[in-house]
């Protein structure tokens, strides 16, 4: 990340590029999208980017990227919308039939419990140690701010 944006003249901590590739899942793809917007943005001024710097850039590269994800979302039924916005609202959850996650969707326990297998399944969400999350960080924050 610092060799990429180096030459741009932006610089970032270690603590910095930390943040950043823990906010984007460690997702190669996500992050180089994520650099890329804040190269653009800062491109031939000397900056060290802060947190508030990344969490911009990544909020940016989201709403940029609003026609695909809005495509993507089309294939996906109303409440397999709202099981997906709600994973992505919580960050990670640790399970999808708890009584907590359930009545954020306003979706039954069991039609939940089929959707989570089911974007599982595509692999629209994924487990991780702390829980299922949307399989894509961008898309992730999409839904968070916009849906």
């Amino acid at each position: 990340i610092a060799t990429r944006l180096k030459h741009r003249r932006i610089s970032l901590s270690l603590e910095t590029a930390t943040y950043l590739q823990d906010r984007l899942q460690r997702i190669p793809e996500a992050v180089n999208i994520v650099c890329s917007r804040l190269a653009r943005e800062w491109d031939g001024r000397v900056h060290v980017l802060s947190r508030e710097d990344v969490d911009r850039g990544i909020l940016t590269a989201a709403q940029a990227r609003q026609s695909r994800y809005e495509g993507v979302l089309a294939y996906f039924s109303p409440s397999e919308q709202k099981v997906l916005a709600a994973i992505a609202r919580a960050h990670a959850v640790k399970s999808p039939s708890g009584v907590k996650f359930v009545s954020s969707t306003g979706l039954s326990q069991k039609g939940v419990s089929k959707i989570t297998k089911k974007l599982e399944d595509e692999a629209a969400i994924h487990r991780v140690e702390s829980g299922f999350v949307v399989s894509d960080p961008l898309l992730a924050v999409y839904l968070r701010h916009f849906r």
